[in-house]
C-alpha cells in the first residue's frame, strides 16, 4: 500500500464521523423543508415567486398555533439555509433568507419542568411556595439572594 493511499484512508476515517453528522443534519433539514414545499405546491406558488409575504402567510396561517416557538425557530433556520442556497442557484429572489424572522426562544423554555434535576428537587414539596421559587431562582438563574434576603 502506498503512502498516499494510507494517508487518504487515515483522513477518511478522521472525517467520517463529521461527514455522518453533516448527512444527518441534511436529512433533518429535508424533513423540515418538506411541509413548507408541499404547502407551496398546494397554494400553487412557484419557488421563483416566493416572497417574504408568502413565507409569513405560511407561518401565520398553515402552522399558527400548532407548533411551539422552538419548533418554528428550527423550521425558520431550515428555510433560511434553503433560501440562501436557492438564491445562490437563481431559483428565487435574493434576500429572502434574511427576511425570515425567527421567534425569540428563551433559555429555559425547552425545559419540561423548572427545577428538574436540581439538588433541591426532593426538598421542593416540603418547602413553602415562596421559598421553593427563590431556591429555583438561585439554582437556575443565579439570583444571589435567599427568601430571607440574606446571602
Amino acid at each position: 500500500m502506498s503512502k498516499s493511499t494510507h494517508a487518504e484512508q487515515g483522513e477518511r476515517s478522521t472525517y467520517e464521523h463529521s461527514l455522518q453528522e453533516f448527512l444527518t443534519f441534511l436529512v433533518n433539514r429535508k424533513r423540515s423543508l418538506k411541509p413548507f414545499l408541499a404547502w407551496l405546491v398546494a397554494q400553487g406558488v412557484p419557488l421563483s415567486s416566493v416572497s417574504p409575504v408568502v413565507i409569513t402567510k405560511y407561518f401565520t396561517g398553515a402552522v399558527a398555533g400548532r407548533w411551539k416557538r422552538t419548533t418554528v425557530s428550527f423550521y425558520v433556520q431550515s428555510l433560511r439555509s434553503f433560501f440562501r442556497y436557492a438564491s445562490s442557484q437563481g431559483w428565487c429572489m435574493a434576500g429572502i433568507a434574511e427576511s425570515i424572522d425567527a421567534p425569540r426562544v428563551y433559555r429555559y423554555e425547552t425545559s419540561a419542568r423548572a427545577g428538574v434535576g436540581t439538588p433541591c428537587d426532593s426538598l421542593l414539596p416540603s418547602l413553602p411556595l415562596c421559598a421553593a421559587l427563590f431556591r429555583w431562582a438561585r439554582l437556575k438563574l443565579g439570583v444571589p439572594f435567599t427568601p430571607t434576603g440574606r446571602r
